[in-house]
């Protein structure tokens, strides 16, 4: 042991370089935009595979509202005149699609002026809408429950050609739309960032479902370990023994699907994703060390536990096997808590910020 704490040692100093400076890259993706396919002014199909390449701003907007959608729209048109770039698109998405068929979306579009060919207003099945804004955007986007309105959120989101989210505004601040301008003209002038780096509908698909696949396959890694435990405690060793390989086998593909993620997100220029500045954020970084540093020596422990098994020692594997088995649960678990907390938590924070 004494000839491999050198390792560990450089492994933790390396590790902690890494989420230091992982933790200053900014301006950053706060998480990925999700693909929907909706039908827009002109009654065709719309989907986010027509903004690949494109830098984008999108809100939510009805046109009977008799509150902010009208203001909104004018702040968009005004927008659209001071973000000069062919590759900017200004996408308005109707929480009112019932009625807010193409012919009335087109209408409102030429009495609000948002005549620009830039402009695109959506519309689609109501559930469809309100999903991809609270759960795809993470927006607030739903009927009241009395049915006599639309509840809506009144920010709008800057996002990036390679389809991540980079900027959430909230439509009555000048400040903040000041630098929505500033921080769109950015990105519309880096080619590499507006086109995705040449990568395709696919590839950013893939991209995008990533996080959640890892996590998923983590939280799989968990559930196998602790039903392996229960089983060991009642001597079902063959159940134990199939468990523990079935978790193996998850935590292998996980290292294959993270370690693909991350050449992919390399290759095509994406930005990487960064918990705000909050008072969350050093329970957060506290959460991804450990994860990070822990990942790293299960690795060889697990090796080790079943290189004794397989030899049948028992006494060695057993001494090894419980600690291995507690890093690795720790592991599992954070690797789902760090998912959700820079997948769900960060957006939310981002738009309380806003």
């Amino acid at each position: 042991m004494n000839k491999t704490a050198p390792f560990f040692v450089s492994c933790f100093a390396l590790l902690l370089a890494s989420v230091a400076a992982r933790a200053e890259l900014s301006p950053t993706a706060l998480y990925p935009a999700p693909h929907f396919t909706l039908t827009n002014q002109d009654d065709r199909p719309f989907s986010d595979a027509d903004l690949v390449g494109k830098t984008w701003v999108v809100d939510f907007v009805f046109t009977r509202c008799g509150g902010p959608c009208p203001m909104m729209t004018q702040k968009m048109v005004k927008l659209s005149k001071q973000i000069k770039s062919p590759d900017a698109r200004f996408v308005s998405i109707s929480v009112d699609p019932t009625y807010d068929r193409p012919a009335v979306l087109k209408q409102y579009a030429k009495d609000q002026g948002a005549t620009d060919p830039r402009f695109v207003f959506l519309t689609g099945e109501p559930k469809a809408i309100y999903d991809l804004a609270e759960k795809g955007f993470k927006l607030t986007a739903r009927p009241s429950l009395d049915g006599s309105s639309i509840d809506h959120d009144e920010h709008f989101l800057l996002i990036d050609g390679s389809g991540g989210v980079r900027g959430i505004y909230h439509s009555r601040d000048d400040v903040k739309l000041a630098q929505l301008v500033a921080d769109a003209t950015a990105l519309t002038s880096d080619a590499n960032i507006s086109s995705g780096g040449g990568m395709s509908d696919n590839r950013r698909a893939w991209i995008a479902r990533f996080p959640a696949i890892n996590a998923s396959l983590n939280a799989i890694s968990g559930i196998l370990l602790c039903l392996a435990m229960m089983f060991i405690q009642i001597r079902r060793v063959r159940i134990h023994a199939a468990l523990m390989i079935a978790a193996v086998i998850s935590s292998t593909v996980f290292l294959a699907c993270y370690l693909t993620y991350h050449t992919l997100k390399y290759q095509a220029g994406s930005a990487t994703t960064v918990f705000p500045t909050s008072p969350v954020r050093p329970l957060y970084l506290v959460i991804l060390l450990s994860h990070t540093i822990l990942a790293v020596v299960v690795v060889p422990l697990v090796v080790m536990t079943l290189v004794r098994a397989w030899r049948r020692q028992w006494d060695r594997h057993r001494r090894i096997a419980k600690p291995t088995f507690w890093i690795w649960l720790y592991v599992s678990a954070t690797g789902v808590i760090v998912y959700w907390m820079l997948y769900h938590l960060a957006p939310r924070i981002v738009a309380q910020q806003s």
